[in-house]
């Protein structure tokens, strides 16, 4: 969310001000833009459209086993292990090689 986020926020926000009482469509009967209007809107698009799906898809990884690193790779560091890897897939190359 660190950019996007809170840019998208500021502009809903912003619009909320510049065009406060401006009709939000050319047709009779709707409402008039207010800044809390707009600030209710962007908390419900980003809570369901940005913090909802995160949280299932997190979920899902998380009880799939694919969210974290191996415990093991943690506490030995995740560079050391991927250094560690790639070392042994060199040696195995050079090995096929000869």
């Amino acid at each position: 969310m660190a950019v996007h986020g809170y840019a998208g926020v500021v502009g809903l926000l912003i619009c909320g001000f510049m065009l406060w009482g401006y009709p939000s469509s050319a047709y009779e009967g709707y409402a008039a833009i207010n800044p809390l209007g707009m600030a209710i809107g962007a908390v419900i698009m980003f809570g369901l459209l940005g913090f909802l799906p995160g949280w299932i898809i997190a979920t899902i990884l998380n009880s799939a086993g694919k969210l974290r690193i191996p415990r093991e790779a943690e506490i030995a560091g995740l560079d050391y292990n991927l250094i560690a890897a790639s070392k042994s897939d060199q040696d195995s190359l050079a090995t096929a090689e000869q």
